[in-house]
């Protein structure tokens, strides 16, 4: 059922409701016509008492067994080429410096401003 979950990205409630009339999650899941579905609460229960070590070695096993059986080949690797529109920059570690320092005296400035005019030359960019 765990697999199922992160196979079709279902949540705990999302993969019982499907257990109640999907036939193939049935088979998958080795579960007769007759058998009950589980609680949700007993998925949560069952990672809670597996962990996060035991729930990952637990998904390498089933994954090394279908590999081994031929239903799976290699590892899965997702890659998000989504192509976004934004008002964003890389700033290189410069740009990042002078921003930092000009925010510092503007700040010293607003609670001292005598220091903030001693060290406002220092500040200024070179031509």
């Amino acid at each position: 059922m765990k697999f199922l979950e992160i196979w079709a990205n279902l949540s705990d409630v999302q993969v019982c409701r499907e257990l109640q009339y999907n036939v193939l999650y049935r088979w998958f899941c080795d579960l007769a016509w007759s058998d009950p579905v589980p609680d949700p609460s007993t998925l949560v229960v069952f990672r809670r008492r597996l962990g996060e070590e035991g729930f990952r070695r637990l998904f390498d096993r089933l994954v090394e067994d279908l590999q081994a059986k031929g239903l799976i080949k290699g590892k899965w690797v997702l890659v998000d080429g989504t192509k976004l529109v934004a008002h964003a920059e890389a700033k290189n570690t410069l740009t990042l410096v002078r921003e930092g320092s000009a925010r510092l005296l503007k700040t010293l400035a607003q609670k001292s401003p005598e220091e903030a005019k001693k060290l406002f030359r220092y500040a200024e960019t070179p031509a």
